[in-house]
């Protein structure tokens, strides 16, 4: 019948040899893959028999930060980051509130350094704000409501963007035009039909003539 001759059914796929028994696949093997700039590296695979088993010649290392202390550097932007004199840390807001909770995971200490602004490339090269802060290694982290552009992502290393603020532009909704039976006169003005017409006309009569 079809159904046992799809459970006998042995081919080579893209992961392995394919086949069945009872109805279950087995004697194959999983890749386990992970994504990088230069694109997807194998770092593993399992298998029913031995389990999990990685292979990964240089495997990405989370540097131990259990007990240093980090200078971080922001501007005030509500709600981002407010300044709270009866706060701990003498901020609060959305980044304040996160920064503390990572703190709190990886067992650190940390100190905010306030600045004017985010920051803005200078004629000469440098920066200011925020981004010179960085730039310059007078602090370790940048908090804020940072907009990731092409000049600031050369200058330092952005996280993944934890908040989108979901703006967009809004325009009319255009509105289907009716068709009408001499929709197909609207390419050439009405100059030029009447130009045309009489072009017809004259030409019929000095055939007619001739």
């Amino acid at each position: 019948s079809l159904l046992n001759y799809m459970k006998s059914i042995k081919f080579e796929g893209l992961s392995g040899t394919v086949k069945y028994e009872n109805g279950e696949r087995y004697d194959f093997q999983l890749d386990l893959m992970y994504l990088t700039q230069n694109g997807l590296k194998k770092a593993g695979s399992w298998d029913r028999k031995t389990g999990l088993n990685f292979t990964l010649e240089n495997p990405v290392i989370v540097k131990n930060v259990s007990g240093q202390k980090f200078i971080v550097t922001t501007y005030l932007t509500d709600p981002y980051v407010i300044r709270n004199e009866s706060a701990p840390s003498r901020f609060s807001g959305f980044c304040v509130d996160l920064l503390e909770q990572i703190a709190k995971a990886r067992n650190f200490t940390w100190e905010i350094e306030l600045q004017d602004t985010v920051g803005k490339k200078q004629p000469n090269g440098s920066w200011d704000g925020v981004m010179g802060a960085l730039v310059n290694k007078k602090a370790h982290i940048g908090i804020g409501d940072l907009t990731i552009n092409l000049k600031r992502e050369q200058a330092v290393d952005f996280t993944k963007p934890f908040l989108t603020t979901g703006i967009t532009i809004l325009i009319k909704k255009p509105t289907p035009k009716s068709l009408n039976l001499f929709s197909f006169l609207s390419p050439l003005s009405a100059d030029v039909w009447v130009y045309m017409i009489a072009a017809y006309l004259c030409v019929s009569f000095m055939l007619f003539i001739i």
